[in-house]
């Protein structure tokens, strides 16, 4: 072989080399554009309502709610491979139990194990909402970079314990990469509220369904949210009237990313169908924000005799949803479209020809108020926040109020006032938004967390309660403190406007102050530790007294400012109190028997007694001779001092009484006469004084 024909085979040997080499790199790199990155992990747990209400229909559908959603899982799941999916549910196994929920499957990449588990579901008791959150959100495997629950129900009717917007706030805060995604079926008024809120607290998406086509649609998009899908890149979206024989135009996209953060909406615009989208105005992207949808039928003949509030004014109703953008295949005809988005509405009409795909974007011809509640500027949105934006000037209700850190509302141009209320901290913000415009309403409250815990040490009253106390400083009031918030309870969570403040944990006598210092954006923890003694008063006069006799008691802390404790009528009180300086004070009698004294009292050992001596004397008053028949009222009986003041009056035939050492005239009026006689008493004493003798 020639060298010219070796450098032939060398050369022919190195092209085909390399031309392996560029084909197997092409699809090394097509494979791994179609996978997930290999740190992206996501866990879906579904939590499907049991309860007896999902027995019934909705219109439209001739099957039981529980079976549409069912069937319409058992087409969406096979679309989110990869993602591990698991089942849970509430209401399930018994009639009337609030307590009924459980977690059924795990999340497991086998959703087959979720198909066999949803062929034995059957609704059959009440709804236990919040508790079946928790146990899908302790479910849900640690680690995973996106995890979702998502719920399935139509309404919070029963078991209504605790609120489950703050249970979801909080299942967000333990777990950041939580999401909650809501399809409500037939949604009630008063539910929505809280929905919306769970949905918000923790980035979610809130999906209504009105009617039975709408569930399939509704679950297929709550689950491709919650799954590791990725999306195609969104580009520019064309608009239509009617279908074209052009080319199809790309999928819609949001223009941008809510503050309460949640996934674009996106839906593909190049299968047949209508699809509808909200804008601001007509050079604006799509909105993000969910919108409330209805559409009619237009073009029917109209027949009086059958209408009704849904077929009214030659309409029929056809679609209700609630949702950021809505896709629906639709006969051919003309349609009027409703978009309600925060505060605005809008209607256009559409008509649909042919097979292909008809685009309808709705100009709400508004703008758009980005709200956002921070604790402090640059901090991220405070939950559990009341949002409420009015027209400035105007003195009439609020145009809107929701509970959120974050939201974006649509509003017709104009001036509004937007306010922000956590716990005690406020804020508001004036500003004006023209149409198209977006208005970012950053509102920091300036404000920080205080979180208190109450922790006894030592036992007290069965029955006590703790109850905490906030001051603040005024130089206005006469203590130089103002209390600004006060509850029963043995725990506080509360958002307060940075400052000083005075704490006190109580439980019965026990107290703990202490001052705190709240700065913007920060956590302030506080353990109320109180530690308590069980203090028994005794006093005593003589052997006979004070027996019977009335004993009031009061202490008073003095190291520190606090409130006197009292108690009167029990001869040998016990008082729960903290650890300092007190003084005591015991009265006998009501009169001038009083003993007063200054104690240190230690936190060990914790039950104590102090006895207290009033050095009186324990007296009884009765006339000389024969009372026989006097009753009350009958002789009325007065008690001077040497001094002359009067320490004692009564009505008594024979009364008894405790006096303190010294020298007294008693005076005894009869209706025919008036008797009187002087008398010592001294410590100790225990006697009969005859009066008249």
């Amino acid at each position: 072989m020639s060298v010219i024909e070796q450098l032939h085979r060398l050369q022919s040997k190195v092209m085909r080399a390399a031309m392996y080499a560029a084909v197997l790199g092409c699809l090394t790199t097509a494979v791994a554009a179609q996978q997930p990155p290999a740190t992206e992990r996501a866990a879906a747990v579904i939590v499907l309502d049991g309860s007896n209400s999902m027995n019934a229909r909705l219109p439209n559908d001739k099957n039981f709610k529980f079976v549409s959603v069912r069937e319409a899982l058992r087409a969406s799941l096979p679309k989110i491979e990869g993602t591990e999916v698991g089942l849970a549910a509430f209401g399930a196994r018994r009639a009337s139990d609030c307590n009924d929920a459980e977690v059924i499957v795990p999340p497991t990449t086998d959703t087959s194990r979720v198909n066999g588990a949803l062929e034995r579901f059957q609704p059959r008791g009440f709804s236990p909402v919040v508790l079946a959150l928790r146990n899908a959100a302790k479910a849900l495997p640690q680690g995973v970079t996106k995890a979702s629950i998502v719920l399935v129900l139509d309404d919070l009717a029963s078991c209504r314990g605790e609120d489950p917007c703050a249970v979801a706030s909080a299942l967000k805060r333990e777990n950041p990469a939580l999401a909650v995604h809501v399809v409500v079926l037939g949604p009630r008024p008063v539910d929505l509220p809280v929905l919306a809120c769970m949905v918000r607290q923790t980035g979610g998406q809130l999906f209504q369904v009105t009617d039975g086509p709408g569930v399939a649609p509704a679950i297929e998009e709550a689950l491709t949210v919650a799954g590791n899908q990725r999306r195609s890149a969104p580009q520019p979206a064309s608009v239509a009237v009617a279908p074209s024989t052009k080319a199809a135009p790309a999928p819609i996209a949001a223009a941008r990313r809510p503050l309460a953060a949640g996934s674009p909406p996106s839906f593909d615009t190049t299968q047949p169908g209508l699809h509808v989208s909200a804008r601001l105005n007509d050079s604006a992207p799509p909105l993000w924000a969910p919108t409330s949808w209805r559409i009619w039928r237009a073009d029917q003949p109209r027949a009086a005799e059958q209408d009704t509030p849904e077929t009214a004014s030659n309409r029929t109703l056809v679609v209700e949803a609630t949702a950021p953008t809505l896709s629906r295949q639709l006969p051919n005809g003309r349609y009027e479209i409703e978009a309600k988005s925060g505060l605005v509405a809008v209607r256009r009409t559409v008509e649909i020809i042919g097979s292909g795909p008809t685009l309808a974007p709705v100009d709400l011809n508004a703008a758009l108020l980005n709200i956002a509640a921070p604790q402090t500027k640059g901090a991220a949105a405070a939950p559990e926040t009341t949002l409420e934006v009015s027209s400035v000037g105007s003195t009439n209700t609020p145009l809107w109020v929701a509970r959120a850190g974050a939201h974006d509302l649509v509003v017709p141009p104009g001036s509004y006032r937007v306010s922000a209320t956590a716990g005690l901290a406020t804020a508001d913000r004036v500003l004006t938004v023209g149409q198209g415009v977006t208005g970012d309403a950053v509102i920091p409250l300036e404000a920080g967390h205080l979180i208190v815990e109450e922790q006894s040490t030592a036992p007290a009253e069965a029955h006590a309660s703790t109850q905490i106390v906030l001051e603040t400083d005024d130089p206005e009031s006469t203590a130089g403190r103002r209390e600004v918030y006060r509850v029963q309870a043995n725990r506080l969570d509360l958002t307060l406007p940075a400052g000083s403040y005075l704490l006190t944990v109580r439980r019965a006598g026990a107290e703990q102050r202490d001052r705190i210092q709240i700065k913007p954006g920060e956590t302030v923890r506080r353990a109320g530790v109180l530690s308590s003694v069980r203090l028994r008063l005794i006093s005593r006069i003589g052997t006979a007294f004070p027996r019977g006799m009335p004993i009031f008691y009061r202490i008073e802390r003095i190291d520190i400012p606090t409130r006197s404790m009292h108690r009167w009528g029990e001869a040998e009180p016990i008082f729960v109190v903290s650890p300092g300086r007190y003084r005591i004070e015991a009265r006998i009698g009501g009169q001038n028997a009083v003993a007063l004294r200054e104690i240190d009292v230690r936190a060990s050992p914790p039950d104590q007694q102090i006895e207290l001596d009033t050095g009186a004397g324990g007296i009884q008053l009765k006339l000389s001779g024969t009372n026989a028949g006097l009753g009350f009222g009958d002789v009325y009986w007065q008690i001077f001092s040497d001094r002359g003041e009067a320490v004692w009056r009564t009505g008594q035939a024979e009364p008894m009484m405790a006096l303190g050492p010294g020298r007294y005239r008693a005076r005894a009026e009869l209706r025919d006469r008036t008797v009187e006689q002087s008398f010592d008493v001294r410590s100790g004493d225990s006697r009969v004084i005859e009066v008249g003798g």
